[in-house]
């Protein structure tokens, strides 16, 4: 049985012109519009009087 290392290199899915997009830059696209959509969500839930889980800071 032979142990396989995956590169260390991020590897380049397509390119857009000259600039080569990455399988680790598509991953940071997808964590950063998590993120911004669960700020977003957050926004909208605050209210003056806290309760759930405002109440825990």
């Amino acid at each position: 049985m032979s142990l396989v290392i995956p590169p260390a290199a991020a590897e380049i899915i397509f390119n857009i012109g000259p600039m080569p997009i990455t399988n680790s830059m598509v991953n940071g696209w997808i964590a950063v519009m998590f993120f911004v959509g669960i700020a977003f969500f957050i926004k909208n839930k605050k209210s003056l009087i806290p309760k759930g889980i405002q109440n825990l800071s």
